[in-house]
């Protein structure tokens, strides 16, 4: 990206999760069908959820050329993410808490602008021309 290599990179979303203030992330997830929030990460920061019934806390994301989400409820999983998630490492405000799949982004106009280091989720075309800064050509 930019002429830099990395080994590894993701693009991150800001989320707000209803009930808490800490700062929030999740993974933009190409190849995720569904969302899902981490129900181990949940816990470990304070978020109640109901792991029986499949109900997840209300949340919001920015991807809509920066409004935010209605509100909505993640699936939540449960497994053991220890080599892709130590708390230890992450800064104490800094948390992902899980991953935005195609479920949100699917029939929509998905803007990644790895140089810009930033994306955008829109439902049209109107705002395109305020999100890139070039001149877009479309393809089919």
């Amino acid at each position: 990206m930019n002429g830099k290599v990395y080994e590894k990179a993701a693009v991150l979303v800001p989320v707000t999760i209803a009930g808490t203030s800490k700062k929030l992330y999740a993974q933009l997830d190409t190849g995720a069908d569904l969302t899902i929030f981490y129900g181990h990460i949940l816990s470990s920061l304070g978020i109640p959820f109901d792991s029986a019934g499949g109900e997840g806390p209300v949340f919001r994301w920015y991807g809509r050329g920066g409004e935010e989400s209605p509100p909505e409820r993640p699936e939540i999983i449960n497994w053991s993410m220890g080599a892709d998630y130590d708390p230890e490492k992450i800064e104490r405000d800094y948390h992902i808490v899980g991953t935005i799949g195609l479920d949100k982004v699917i029939g929509k106009i998905l803007v990644l602008d790895f140089p810009g280091e930033r994306f955008a989720v829109l439902n049209d075309t109107a705002a395109i021309e305020n999100i890139l800064p070039a001149p877009v050509s479309y393809v089919d």
